[in-house]
């Protein structure tokens, strides 16, 4: 049974109405009809999973064998190179990368560490009213601060070990 076929017209077009909507408000309000005509036209839409594999053959100028695909053959050297000029290197593109200072932003900005120095800049307060009664207050806050940066300088040490070994498989 051709999975295609269970799903009705009519569902398949509210999906689409559905997904022309999250489209046009991923759009700012503000932003001219250009600027929503190209996040529509960033919708690429794949149904290379809807298909049988006579059809996703034909679709692909390519041969499969619909019985033993893993005894099909592939393309030929030559329509392989065609094929890679014409559409470019099979590779993965590298996501765009943040600046180091904004990581690090991001790791001291975390709910923990702004409560550690919201925590901090309430004992340096308690201290700055009365210095002579409350100067271990000084400490607790300097403390407290300082656990805040060195939480996020591991926190940020742990994402750029991860991301350079991402990028290794790049």
């Amino acid at each position: 049974m051709d999975p295609s076929a269970a799903m009705d017209p009519e569902g398949k077009r509210a999906f689409q109405r559905l997904d022309e909507d999250n489209i046009q408000a991923s759009a700012p309000l503000n932003a001219g009809p250009q600027r929503r005509a190209k996040a529509k036209a960033k919708k690429i839409e794949i149904d290379e999973h809807l298909l049988t594999l006579t059809d996703l053959a034909t679709r692909h100028h390519t041969t499969i064998d619909p019985r033993k695909p893993s005894a099909s053959n592939g393309l030929r050297p030559g329509e392989a190179t065609e094929r890679a000029a014409v559409h470019g290197p099979n590779i993965l593109t590298p996501p765009k990368r943040k600046h180091w200072t904004l990581i690090f932003l991001e790791c001291l900005g975390n709910l923990f560490n702004v409560l550690l120095i919201i925590a901090g800049g309430g004992t340096y307060i308690l201290f700055f009213m009365d210095e002579v009664n409350n100067f271990a207050n000084s400490y607790i806050g300097a403390i407290l601060v300082g656990v805040a940066f060195v939480n996020a300088f591991i926190e940020f040490y742990q994402l750029q070990k991860s991301a350079a070994i991402l990028m290794s498989f790049m």
